[in-house]
């Protein structure tokens, strides 16, 4: 059949099926229910029986061919079908933990036999493999199949037929070697199959084995002419500075399209040595670091001395306030420039702030701040802000041009300061604060006060003020366009959005975007005090604040401007985050 048909011949098509249907209806009709058994032994009981499982298979066949031809999924062209394989197997995650992992596209190659041959021809979405526990599987030969027969083997059935199936494309490998067992086999198998043949690796080992150290570097060293991504995770162990050698190790090598580097607990070398090429070409960088027997300051910025093309920075450092920081010798020398890094995101505790006074960022556009902790004392947060001021000052350009900040998240108690850390940065555009979805009154009262700070309107045609703590500053953030306060929309947090808009709008610097959580599914006592009874009454907040903005985002849902003067509420369409992970 010709690929694409004209009206007429299909027409034509049409009108022949339909006769024909019309005819086999009647044939069928005077056919009737079988009344033959299989117990008849005579010769033409048995010609019925065959011709019945023929009509049968022709049935089949023609509700297949009636599938392909009438189905409205059919009308989908093989490139439509290839979006939406690839956009399913993209949305999984391959984890060795999950009993399912990557099946969207064995699901869909089940559909029918066209969708299972795009699927199948799709070499790149089978290519995630998991080496794991090698497993004593039973041979075509070994019967009966029981532990003791049969060959050792790392990959399952799953991930033998997708290694089949990826043809030449690069792989997505797993592989988590294990404490307890000799990983020689399942190293001896992931260099048979995957040498120079993995874009991404993530590795899994545990520092207390000498034989799953020593494995690890074997396994990025065969990939090194295509890896373009590397996750290493030591678990924890006795051995305090087990994994040190192993980093030192690597960064030795030489790996020249590795791009994205994830690092988690592993202790940093002591000392920065040029011959560290290993992560050369890096753009993103994440580092999880959780003791000063792995991290200090110092170490930190070895480290980042070996990737000068750093673009993204992830740093999770949480010491506790055991782990005396100052005990490293020098934490105040130099700052280490890195001059392309345009992401920082920070998670740590108030006592992992030191790490700041070491970096600087001329070309920083997005800066996110987490503080790890339940509660945050005056001391620590100013403490805190301070650090964090001191970075951006010392970001500034030669010139005295403030850091190019044009994004900032911020999730912790820094409320109460968070309005001189915008003062050094005037270009921002986009603010996010994250809350506790239920406040305590001293809370409520800090977020008012903060909102308050952020829509003061200036006293003076110039725009010069003096802020509460007698610092003379110009009204804070003149760029902003977008505000993510995420926090339950409560009527007074809609309120005081509200008000700031408003604010913002009278004196030419008006909000273009607002973004909060959505209502509370439940409210216990006191929460139901003040809270709407109808939602008619939450509407009118709504959109009471939906007039001061062109974008209102209320939890999965978004308000925007139709012509005729008329609000409406519509899902929301793409990425819900405005700031996003540096990886």
């Amino acid at each position: 059949m010709p690929e694409r048909q004209q009206p007429e011949q299909r027409s034509a098509l049409l009108s022949q099926a339909i006769d024909i249907c019309t005819s086999l209806c009647d044939v069928l009709e005077r056919l009737g229910p079988s009344r033959f058994t299989q117990l008849d032994s005579d010769i033409g009981v048995s010609k019925v029986h065959k011709l019945e499982s023929d009509l049968h298979s022709r049935l089949q066949r023609v509700d297949e061919k009636r599938n392909d031809a009438l189905a409205p999924i059919s009308r989908l062209s093989d490139d439509i079908i290839r979006l939406i394989i690839q956009y399913g197997h993209d949305d999984e995650i391959l984890d060795y933990r999950k009993v399912t992992v990557k099946t969207f596209a064995r699901l869909v190659s089940c559909i029918s036999r066209r969708w299972r041959a795009i699927s199948i021809d799709m070499s790149n979405v089978w290519t995630d493999l998991v080496f794991s526990n090698p497993k004593y599987l039973g041979d075509e030969d070994s019967k009966p199949t029981h532990p003791w027969y049969g060959s050792a083997k790392v990959l399952s059935g799953m991930y033998t037929s997708n290694l089949e199936r990826s043809k030449q494309s690069l792989l997505n490998v797993q592989l988590y070697i294990p404490q307890l067992l000799d990983p020689r086999i399942m190293i001896k198998e992931y260099l048979h199959v995957c040498t120079n043949r993995v874009a991404d690796l993530n590795l899994e080992a545990n520092t207390s084995s000498a034989e799953s150290m020593n494995a690890i570097v074997p396994c990025v060293t065969q990939t090194r002419e295509t890896l373009r991504r590397l996750r290493i995770v030591l678990e924890q162990s006795t051995a305090d500075d087990g994994g040190r050698d192993l980093i030192e190790t690597l960064l030795l090598c030489n790996l020249p399209r590795l791009v994205d580097v994830h690092l988690q607990t592993i202790p940093l070398p002591l000392v920065h040595r040029p011959e560290f090429v290993g992560f050369l070409q890096c753009r993103r960088l994440r580092l999880e670091m959780f003791h000063l027997r792995q991290y200090t300051p110092a170490r930190l910025v070895g480290l980042l001395k070996c990737v000068p093309r750093l673009q993204q920075l992830h740093l999770v450092v949480f010491p506790h306030e055991s782990d005396q920081v100052a005990a490293e010798p020098n934490i105040h020398g130099p700052r280490l420039l890195l001059p392309e890094l345009r992401t920082l995101k920070f998670i740590s505790s108030p006592v992992g702030r030191h790490t700041l006074g070491q970096l600087l960022f001329p070309k920083i556009e997005s800066l996110s701040a987490f503080i790890l902790s339940p509660s945050v004392s005056h001391h620590q947060e100013t403490a805190y802000v301070g650090e964090l001021r001191k970075f951006l000052t010392a970001s500034s350009s030669p010139d005295g041009m403030p850091p190019p900040v044009k994004a900032l998240s911020v999730d912790g108690g820094i409320l109460r300061s968070l309005h001189r850390i915008l003062r050094v940065i005037p270009g921002l555009e986009v603010l996010q604060i994250v809350f506790d979805h239920d406040w305590s009154p001293v809370e409520e009262e800090q977020r008012v006060a903060f909102l308050n700070k952020l829509g003061a309107q200036p006293l003076s045609p110039k725009g010069n003020i003096t802020s509460v703590d007698g610092e003379p500053y110009s009204v804070l953030c003149p760029n902003l366009q977008a505000l993510e306060s995420l926090a339950w929309a409560k009527p007074s947090h809609i309120q005081s959005l509200t008000t700031l808009a408003s604010r913002r709008r009278s004196f030419g610097m008006p909000l273009t975007r607002i973004r909060m959580l959505n209502w509370p599914l439940s409210a216990a006592p006191p929460e139901t005090v003040g809270m709407p009874a109808t939602p008619s009454e939450e509407y009118a907040l709504e959109k009471a604040l939906a007039r001061e903005v062109e974008i209102l985002e209320c939890g999965e849902f978004r308000w925007e401007w139709k012509e005729g003067g008329r609000w409406f509420k519509a899902p929301r369409v793409g990425d819900p985050r405005f700031l996003s992970d540096a990886n």
